[in-house]
């Protein structure tokens, strides 16, 4: 046996204990700088996303989620790892947290392995730059953007797979990617423009691009239109809801979209005064001027061109990855969020890559013979920990929602979400005039927040101001009929005052909208209930028993309604209706006495007067105070002969107050 040659054996332990450490070092600097976000809780939507997701809680919600989504978004991969985390730890936001930076140093380690697979040989600095750079924090500290930290790994999966594949030509690799893409493209549309970066790289390794490499991508071209179309469908019929985005027509898009574009370039290079919510800058009326930032994108571009033989066909690909994967949240496509800002840094999560790739291919032309490797190491050393203490500090705001949007508000005081936002916090700890305050505040930036609106109402009724709420609830209406908060809380405000028919308009209105909801129904219900019980005691029976017949309709099993509705029926002498109605309740709460004591009535009209007397008796035995009941019953008895019974029931009715 030929004994093993010790140097090559030293040298392979020295390189897998030197990529230990690396993997080391870069998860110790991710935890490091995410820590703050860790001990935080809910902000922002979290609590919409997770806590108040009927999806999420509901133990069926996994296949609900893909035939039956209900959300702004199709993310079905992303809404079903969200069920498993709310059944593994439900509201403790500790295991939401580690998971968002788990996948996120996954990532890192993915961006590393990418790198490499490009001939990167500083790679490592890639995927650690990645993982501490500030842009990232929003899509890793807030709960709510898992979709970006779950979506990214398989997207880089793919990445690398399609690069094994131009490589080796193994259908197995392209198969992988594809599948990779996919999942990626569940949980979040973000990789949507992967078919024309993969063509972007075939042109950076060989300068062309031939039919063979056109079929090699027409899968991911499929996948990526299909989904990419769900997912317009999905921000325009349920996210925007027909919101009035303000951003105007194509000129004032692209004005937007080149804007942006050098807005996040100077954001990954120089990542300073980071916000939540950046100012939405004013468009104003169109001058040739506000297409500068064209001019200077591509005037860079061209300059990349001129030098493709050397190092601009590097930039040229990184610069592409950077653009084509930020074009579809520039502006041109029509999106929910730009009704708070053109631009936020969780829409960077992935161009961030090319930023991090870009200066990993630079280090490797800084550390070329004969240079300084140990300055170089420095420099990149003092920006690594440059980057990661800015992150740390930048996370820390994410720890609960009252110090995120404080410090949104401060940073950007013309944020209307987030004056808005902390007057719920405020209302939430009873402080109302402030919270009344700031809501006004919000208002006075953007007056056609419908949710702000209710909201305000909602801190106007709390304050006993009706007439105010009221006002605020209809202006929420008219900027969006469809707002069934507002029309939930004019109702509320109509039922206290005894409105009923207006809240029964705005019930039916809401029920137009979501005809199954439970909780539209039961107040709909209870709206043409009380609505009834008025009718029925100014002498309108007839109209009684018709809200009666509503209230029974849309609430089955509401037996107030159901035993009232028999009173009604006999009361008209309509004996029989009468009877089952009341039987019908009785099955529903056998101890409701006021069903008992109708049940008697309607029989004894019906001469069954045994079968009264019995129902009679029942009411009493359940609630022996019943002045009326004890009257009816003496009347029964003595129509059955039964006379010294009925003069004890007569008494009993005097004694407590009854037949006066």
């Amino acid at each position: 046996m030929i004994p093993a040659n010790p140097n090559e054996a030293n040298g392979t332990d020295r390189r897998v204990l030197g990529l230990a450490l690396r993997v080391a070092a870069l998860v110790l600097v991710c935890l490091w700088a995410y820590a703050p976000a860790m001990r935080g809780g809910w902000v922002w939507d979290d609590d919409e996303e997770i806590v108040s997701n009927a999806v999420i809680r509901d133990p069926a919600g996994l296949t609900k989620l893909w035939l039956g989504p209900t959300g702004s978004d199709y993310f079905p991969l992303k809404t079903a790892f969200q069920w498993l985390e709310w059944h593994a730890w439900g509201d403790a936001t500790l295991g939401y947290h580690l998971a968002s930076v788990a996948l996120h140093v996954l990532s890192a380690l993915l961006v590393w392995r990418l790198l490499s697979k490009l001939g990167i040989r500083s790679a490592w600095l890639g995927g650690l730059l990645f993982a501490v750079h500030p842009v990232a924090v929003e899509s890793v500290a807030w709960i709510a953007e898992l979709k970006n930290t779950l979506s990214l790994p398989p997207l880089l999966l793919s990445m690398c797979a399609y690069v094994d594949y131009d490589s080796g030509r193994e259908r197995r690799s392209l198969a992988l990617s594809v599948a990779w893409f996919t999942a990626s493209m569940l949980c979040k549309t973000s990789g949507v423009m992967l078919p024309v970066v993969l063509l972007a790289y075939i042109w950076w390794r060989r300068g062309r691009i031939v039919r063979r490499d056109l079929a090699s991508v027409s899968p991911f071209l499929a996948v990526s239109l299909a989904l990419g179309a769900v997912t317009v469908w999905f921000q325009r019929q349920r996210a925007m809801g027909g919101m009035e985005l303000g951003i105007g027509g194509f000129w004032s898009r692209a004005m937007v979209a080149g804007r942006a574009l050098l807005f996040y370039l100077s954001k990954c290079l120089l990542p300073v005064g980071l916000m939540p919510v950046y100012p939405r800058w004013d468009l104003g009326a169109f001058s040739p001027l506000q297409l500068l930032p064209w001019a200077v994108i591509a005037a860079l571009a061209a300059w990349m061109w001129r030098n493709r033989a050397g190092w601009g066909r590097h930039a040229l690909l990184g610069a592409f990855f950077f653009a084509a994967n930020l074009a579809p949240v520039l502006g041109l496509v029509p999106m929910a969020y730009s009704r708070l800002s053109w631009v936020a840094d969780h829409l960077a999560y992935i161009s961030l890559i090319a930023v991090a790739g870009l200066a990993a291919a630079a280090m490797d032309a800084v550390l070329k013979p004969g240079r300084n490797r140990a300055a170089a190491w420095s420099v990149a050393a003092l920006a690594v920990m440059a980057l990661a203490g800015e992150s740390r500090g930048y996370s820390a705001i994410f720890a609960d929602n009252e110090a995120f949007w404080t410090y949104a508000a401060s940073r950007n005081p013309g944020a209307w979400i987030a004056q808005s936002n902390l007057g719920l916090i405020l209302y939430s700890k009873g402080q109302v005039p402030a919270a009344i305050d700031r809501y006004r505040e919000a208002l006075r930036i953007d007056p056609d927040s419908d949710g702000t609106h209710v909201n305000l109402g909602n801190a106007l009724a709390h304050a006993g101001m009706s007439a105010e709420a009221e006002a605020e609830y209809n202006a929420a209406i008219r900027i969006r009929p469809d707002n069934t908060d507002a029309r939930t809380d004019l109702a509320a405000l109509d039922l206290a005052a005894g409105r009923y028919g207006e809240a029964v308009e705005q019930y039916d209105r809401i029920l137009q909208m979501r005809p199954t909801d439970p909780v539209a129904l039961r107040s709909c219900a209870e709206a043409h209930y009380r609505e009834a019980n008025g009718l029925g005691n100014a002498g309108r029976v007839g109209d009684a028993e018709a809200e009666y017949r509503e209230a029974v309709r849309l609430w089955p099993s509401f037996v107030e309604a159901r035993a009232n509705l028999g009173l009604a029926l006999a009361t008209q002498g309509r004996w029989g209706d009468a009877i089952a109605e009341l039987e019908d309740a009785l099955r529903i709460k056998p101890s409701y006495a006021e069903a008992h004591a109708y049940l008697g009535f309607a029989l004894a009209g019906a001469g069954r007067l045994p079968e009264a007397i019995d129902q009679y008796e029942e009411a009493l035995r359940i609630e022996p105070g019943a002045a009326e009941v004890h009257y009816n019953l003496a009347a029964a008895l003595r129509a059955a002969g039964r006379s010294r019974e009925a003069d004890i029931q007569s008494e009993e009715a005097a004694r407590l107050g009854a037949g006066r």
